[in-house]
C-alpha cells in the first residue's frame, strides 16, 4: 500500500515531521494557548530545505541560512522532538525566540579545536545552530570585535560548527579543507545533516554561500563580494 507523498489531511503537524525527519522527531501533545516556552529545553534546529516543510503547514518555519530551514526542538533527556505550528502557535512568537536563543548561547559545547590549515571546530548537542550566532561565537572564540575580511562558515551536521577566519593567502588551503570537511561530514551523517556549503560572513550583515556540492565536485563561487577578497587576500 502506497502512503502520499505529503500525508493524509488526518496527519497531524508532529506526525508529518516525525515522518520527514524520522524518530528522533515523535509526535507529541500541543501546549495549552498562552503558555510560556519551557526553561532551558527549547532551541533553534536546522535541516535541509529539500523538503518544502511550507507546504506541509510549517509556517513558522523561517530561512536563515541560505539552503536551511530554522525550526525549534524541545530537547528531552533522550530524544529531540521538534516543534510542530500548531505548538509554535501556543507561544508567544518573540518569547520563543528569545528563549531559543538564550538556551542556545548556554548550551555546551567542546572546542574551538584546530582541525586544518587555521580551520576550526566547535561540536555539541546543539552546536550546528551556533551558526545563527555567528558574530557572537567567533566575537568569543578569537577575543576580537571586528574582522575586515569577514569568516567562512559551515555546518554540515547539527551536532559541529566549522569556521576559517581569512587574514592572508592561507584563506586558499583553508577554503579548501573547510569545503571537503563539510561535505565529507554531510554525506556521511543522514541523520542529523544540514547543509554540505560553505559561507561566508562579510563582518556585517551579510551572509553568502560560496559552493556547492553535486555529487562528488565542490563548486566554489567567487563571483560576488567575497570573490573580492578572496583575490585580495591570494593574490589572484
Amino acid at each position: 500500500m502506497s502512503t502520499p507523498l505529503f500525508g493524509g489531511q488526518d496527519e497531524t503537524d508532529d506526525e508529518r515531521l516525525a515522518r520527514i525527519l524520522g524518530p528522533g522527531a515523535p509526535a507529541g501533545t500541543a501546549p495549552p494557548s498562552g503558555t510560556t516556552p519551557p526553561d532551558g529545553t527549547i532551541f533553534p534546529r536546522m535541516v535541509p530545505a529539500a523538503v518544502d516543510l511550507h507546504e506541509l503547514g510549517w509556517e513558522y518555519a523561517t530561512s536563515m541560512l541560505q539552503g536551511t530551514l530554522t525550526l525549534y526542538v524541545h530537547d528531552l533527556p533522550d530524544m529531540y522532538r521538534y516543534l510542530g505550528s500548531d505548538t509554535v502557535a501556543r507561544y508567544d512568537p518573540e518569547e520563543l525566540f528569545d528563549a531559543a536563543m538564550s538556551n542556545l548561547r548556554a548550551a555546551p559545547v567542546d572546542g574551538p579545536e584546530q582541525l586544518g590549515h587555521d580551520v576550526w571546530m566547535m561540536t555539541g548537542d546543539h552546536a550546528g545552530a551556533l551558526a545563527l550566532l555567528l558574530p557572537e561565537v567567533l566575537s568569543q572564540c578569537t577575543g576580537r570585535d571586528e574582522f575586515r575580511h569577514g569568516a567562512l562558515m559551515a555546518t554540515p551536521v547539527n551536532s559541529a560548527l566549522l569556521y576559517h577566519v581569512p587574514a592572508g593567502p592561507d584563506l586558499a588551503v583553508a577554503l579548501e579543507q573547510l569545503a571537503g570537511m563539510a561535505a565529507d561530514a554531510f554525506a556521511r551523517d543522514e541523520r542529523t545533516r544540514v547543509t554540505p556549503a560553505v559561507y561566508w560572513w562579510d563582518g556585517g550583515d551579510r551572509i553568502e554561500q560560496v559552493t556547492d556540492v553535486g555529487g562528488d565536485e565542490i563548486t566554489v563561487h567567487l563571483d560576488g563580494p567575497f570573490g573580492e577578497h578572496y583575490g585580495y587576500l591570494t593574490g589572484g
